[in-house]
């Protein structure tokens, strides 16, 4: 069936101010937008509205209510055969499988994602890294930053540069890591990317520090967890404290 364009618009707008970082507003506009198409049982925009607050909640860090709303949001659109909704699904359904250590839910459904959409290859190099093949998630990831640069999909590019820095990161390669991280940080910090932002500055202090860069270290994890706080990113918020108290202590 047609969906609803005041649903849609709201979902949009939601994922939108979530990247910048403006939760309250993401989360008001992705449940007003969920609560709209259930309350018609609109089933093509109750479909998209669930997806988009899952994006709000992913991107918050609250994963298990994002995997709920994505599993029973899958659901209807295998039921009801929603195609244009699934494979919006099966992508962002794969990277959250991925950030909760399934990999073998994560890769089938990822590897459904469009060829031409850079989050496919996102979704894909982390179901790879989370079933620790790490060199396929590197070529993966390299396909998303690739991707996203010939259609000029800078947010994507950001989130594909983030996971290469975590990647290399987790593999002890520290060079390449805070390289793809600084790229990133870049590109956030340009568009106003807060959500993302965060996250570079976070993983900058980590890898500062383990080669010994005491204060240039202390300075992006102060200014990540400033960030966590200021925009209720909890699940980060206490890792990110104590690692600023051990370099306080060192």
């Amino acid at each position: 069936g047609v969906g609803l364009c005041h649903v849609h618009l709201r979902g949009h707008q939601a994922i939108a101010f979530a990247e910048l970082g403006r939760f309250e507003d993401a989360l008001r506009l992705a449940e007003d937008a969920r609560d709209r198409a259930d309350s018609v049982h609109n089933l093509f925009s109750m479909a998209f509205a669930h997806y988009a607050l899952a994006r709000v909640l992913l991107m918050r860090g609250d994963f298990d209510r994002a995997l709920g709303l994505l599993e029973s949001g899958f659901a209807l659109v295998e039921t009801y055969e929603i195609g244009l909704v699934r494979r919006m699904y099966v992508v962002w359904l794969g990277v959250v499988y991925a950030l909760v250590g399934r990999p073998d839910a994560a890769l089938p459904l990822a590897s459904q994602g469009p060829p031409l959409w850079p989050m496919t290859h996102v979704a894909r190099a982390r179901a790879l890294q989370a079933a620790g093949r790490s060199a396929d998630a590197v070529m993966a990831a390299h396909e998303g930053v690739a991707m996203a640069r010939r259609i000029g999909e800078q947010t994507q590019e950001t989130a594909a540069l983030v996971l290469l820095a975590e990647i290399h990161r987790a593999d002890a390669s520290l060079e390449p890591a805070r390289s793809y991280c600084e790229a990133g940080l870049t590109i956030a910090t340009r568009l106003g990317l807060r959500a993302f932002q965060v996250h570079c500055h976070r993983q900058l202090g980590e890898l500062l520090a383990a080669t010994g860069q005491w204060r240039a270290a202390r300075k992006h994890l102060v200014e990540a967890l400033a960030l966590y706080r200021e925009m209720g990113m909890q699940r980060w918020v206490d890792g990110t404290a104590a690692r600023v108290a051990r370099l306080e202590g060192s």
